[in-house]
């Protein structure tokens, strides 16, 4: 009988002195995220603010002249998908907005930066590609209007690519300074960090 109870007053030290060992190690490991975690969190806070209030400033305003006027960036927008599919030409440009969209959800719920890179990459790419076009079809008959000048708009809607380029570029090579814990231990970072 006695056995039995130094048996069992033995298993529950052992259980004891493990559980408080892995409570120390998952402290540890805890205190070590944090560190990796906060800069990355506020680089990425800074990065989305800066870039998504830039994307809605700039659809506040024109975004390009033509010969005959100015074009708005809110009727770009709207009206980019329509002549992206059936007129092509700069109006693939368009294209750069659900990569923008998705970069930033993105940023939001992965560890992974390279697709933050390459999402902010392919969006100021063709945001930039906008600069090579000379004319736009802006309606239904497929006319084209000679691309006399750029304006507010369409500056700030380049700057929000940028921005979050700039911004997953930095986050990458954050992520690389501490490259054992964000391999080894994905599954167990918090998702969104």
């Amino acid at each position: 009988m006695n056995e039995t109870k130094n048996l069992s007053a033995q298993t529950k030290d052992s259980e004891a002195f493990t559980a408080k060992e892995g409570f120390t190690k998952t402290k540890k490991h805890t205190l070590k995220m944090a560190k990796i975690a906060k800069p990355i969190v506020y680089i990425k806070l800074i990065t989305l603010t800066l870039s998504i209030g830039l994307f809605a400033v700039s659809i506040t305003q024109d975004c390009f002249s033509v010969s005959d006027g100015t074009v708005s960036s809110l009727s770009a927008l709207l009206g980019g998908f329509w002549g992206m599919l059936f007129t092509g030409g700069s109006s693939i440009t368009w294209l750069a907005n659900p990569i923008l969209l998705t970069t930033w959800i993105l940023m939001l719920f992965t560890t992974k930066q390279q697709l933050l890179l390459i999402g902010s990459a392919l969006s100021s790419s063709l945001s930039s590609l906008f600069l090579l076009f000379h004319d736009a079809v802006l309606d239904e008959a497929g006319n084209k209007y000679l691309i006399v000048g750029y304006s507010t708009g369409y500056w700030l809607w380049l700057a929000s690519s940028l921005v979050l380029f700039i911004g997953s570029l930095v986050l990458f090579f954050v992520a690389k300074q501490y490259p054992d814990e964000r391999s080894n231990n994905d599954d167990e970072l918090p998702k969104g960090i």
